[in-house]
């Protein structure tokens, strides 16, 4: 079987995570699998395009097209799959209180017709699968979450805490307005226990009147760096493009062993609802709350630590979201219905 991947960019998160990472896997059960970045040329467009019906499978990863590529695209591959992680049929107005900010009608006609002319939709959460099931047929259309690499993580050993907690958060400078907008909170923590933030970046964002340690974002340093959380964070506003994040930032420090806190919002929340694995808030003061209890508390911090963890290793590794993708692949090849 040969699957060909089409991605907005090289180096996005989602390619990396989803796609250019998962190509290993795929090639140890015998599918043999490319990638191609779309190019900005609609002459460039057209010959990679012609290219996909050399292959059995072709996964769209993210983009939305425009109707002639589109069709263009649908005429010339077998079969059709797209994949996405986000919530890209609205616009990212995040942390706005006014919910006609989210409206986009191009970008919300460009998913409906994407996700039409497509033979199966792989959801990265179930608030994205809803969206898609409003569309088309809810048997096309599978979750599959975003995979973590457990097998190069290291493990939190010891859960005590030696000076000021370290409060830690990932992410790039388009993600910094969450943490922003959880600053009402970090300050609360702040004035009933002085706390560090730890936060790694692409940019160092500006909080004020709370120690910060910037650290530069490496994919080679990066769970060694997550590993020095005392606590993570992972906070979203409640908006319907927040709602289709895919928890991945909490995901990373759970697998970690690390204990966290999120905002109740979307996967979030339905982590956070399973219990024993992360704490949850669905305000400032109860975000704020959640951390000063782990602070408080090192059997609490460990208990949840050990637990998320197992619970990652389990669901989310790389060996279990390959064989999910895997079976989609394989059932498309022989027109079986996903379900």
């Amino acid at each position: 079987m040969k699957i060909l991947f089409l991605l907005k960019s090289k180096n996005a998160p989602s390619s990396r995570i989803r796609i250019k990472n998962l190509l290993p896997y795929l090639t140890k059960e015998g599918i043999d699998s490319d990638f191609e970045v779309i190019p900005k040329s609609g002459l460039q467009r057209l010959k990679l395009f012609r290219s996909c019906r050399n292959y059995d499978l072709v996964v769209l990863q993210k983009k939305l097209f425009g109707l002639l590529d589109l069709n263009i695209l649908r005429f010339f591959t077998k079969k059709l799959i797209y994949d996405f992680d986000d919530a890209v049929y609205c616009k990212d107005a995040a942390c706005s209180k006014n919910i006609l900010d989210y409206n986009n009608p191009a970008r919300g006609r460009k998913f409906v017709r994407t996700i039409q002319k497509c033979d199966a939709v792989i959801a990265a959460n179930n608030v994205l699968k809803n969206k898609a099931i409003s569309v088309i047929d809810k048997n096309k259309i599978t979750v599959i979450n975003s995979p973590i690499p457990i097998r190069i993580i290291t493990q939190k050993s010891s859960y005590a805490i030696s000076g000021n907690p370290i409060i830690g958060w990932v992410g790039t400078k388009s993600t910094q307005k969450y943490l922003k907008y959880i600053e009402p909170a970090l300050q609360i923590v702040n004035k009933t226990i002085p706390i560090t933030l730890n936060i790694i970046s692409n940019i160092k964002p500006e909080i004020k009147h709370i120690k910060l340690n910037y650290i530069e974002w490496s994919s080679k340093t990066e769970y060694q760096d997550i590993k020095i959380f005392d606590i993570g964070i992972m906070p979203l506003s409640d908006d319907p493009f927040s709602s289709g994040k895919a928890a991945y930032k909490l995901l990373q420090y759970m697998a970690a062993g690390i204990p966290s806190v999120c905002s109740n919002v979307g996967m979030n929340a339905e982590l956070s609802n399973i219990g024993n694995i992360c704490l949850g808030g669905n305000t400032h003061e109860e975000f704020a709350d959640a951390i000063i209890k782990l602070i408080q508390s090192e059997s609490l911090r460990k208990n949840l630590g050990e637990k998320a963890s197992e619970y990652v290793s389990k669901n989310f590794s790389y060996e279990t979201i390959s064989k999910q993708y895997i079976d989609i692949f394989k059932k498309l090849r022989d027109c079986k219905i996903i379900n």
